[in-house]
């Protein structure tokens, strides 16, 4: 929705300029006419008027709302993770404005199965990992039993801890290309199970509502065409070769100063410390009169 609603503002004002203001802009470039007639001033202000009337609101719409709708668009197209077991560690891909790459151990690593969510794998701050905040990642598909989740699972664990891919079977590997089809049926993995033991009338209930699916689909379509493939960095695909290096578990160090001291100054919401919270944790980031 956030990107329907972003392309609708957007192709709206746009349009609106193209069709207005634009011929007349064209028109006294050129010193043409604007409906059959020579142009005048009054559609040099029309004109005027017009592009402040749509440049106002795209100009604060990309200054200070892109910034969040890009989230959608314009972007990492997927969100993976990597497990490498010769390494014995996990690498997250994110874009950078959520938090860049992370290389995270795998021994202590938290698993939880909740029905109706993704696979859950958390890394506790200051627990296994050096960071002063916790990361959690969602793995595979949402899971309509516990079965489902306990199996996901159980395929990690015996992956890394018991021989690779001669302990588990052959993964079936899914296309990072923006398919249009993917857009669609992420829509019904948490609808499923509940229309699976629906009745008739849920099923009618639906199939009226069908056009809101086909617009929220397109959109999501939409937003994995504006997106672009994600790539794994150099030292990451090759870890765990022969002769290559390792790369080295994530710090708070690996990030910006002003990022850094936000961290660390929050470090105390994330973990019980016997000392004190920092007394300028709240000045951190912002200006403190």
């Amino acid at each position: 929705m956030i990107t329907l609603t972003s392309l609708f503002l957007v192709c709206f004002l746009g349009g609106m300029w193209i069709d207005f203001d634009a011929p007349i802009f064209w028109a006294i470039a050129t010193d043409g006419e604007v409906d059959g007639r020579p142009w005048d001033g009054g559609d040099l202000v029309f004109a005027l008027l017009g592009t402040l009337l749509c440049g106002i609101p795209l100009g604060l719409y990309f200054k200070y709302v892109f910034r969040y709708t890009r989230l959608e668009a314009i972007t990492s197209r997927h969100l993976l993770i990597r497990f490498n077991r010769i390494t014995r560690q996990v690498y997250l891909h994110r874009p950078s404005n959520c938090g860049g790459n992370l290389v995270l151990p795998w021994q202590g690593v938290y698993s939880d199965e909740v029905v109706g969510q993704r696979l859950v794998l958390a890394w506790l701050a200051f627990d296994n990992t050096s960071l002063p905040f916790p990361t959690v990642a969602f793995v595979g598909k949402q899971g309509s039993c516990l079965s489902d989740l306990h199996s996901e699972w159980e395929f990690i664990r015996r992956y890394m801890d018991e021989g690779g891919l001669r302990a588990v079977e052959k993964p079936r590997i899914s296309s990072q290309l923006p398919l249009p089809w993917p857009a669609f049926t992420a829509q019904f993995e948490a609808l499923g199970p509940f229309l699976r033991n629906s009745g008739p009338l849920t099923w009618l209930g639906c199939v009226l509502i069908s056009p809101a699916f086909v617009i929220v689909g397109l959109s999501h379509w939409a937003s994995l065409l504006l997106c672009w493939r994600p790539r794994w960095p150099r030292i990451i695909r090759e870890a765990g070769q022969p002769g290559k290096a390792v790369p080295a578990f994530t710090t708070v160090a690996d990030y910006p100063p002003n990022v850094q001291a936000q961290l660390l100054a929050n470090a105390h919401r994330w973990k019980l410390r016997p000392s004190r919270a920092p007394l300028n944790s709240s000045c951190v980031g912002k200006r403190c009169g």
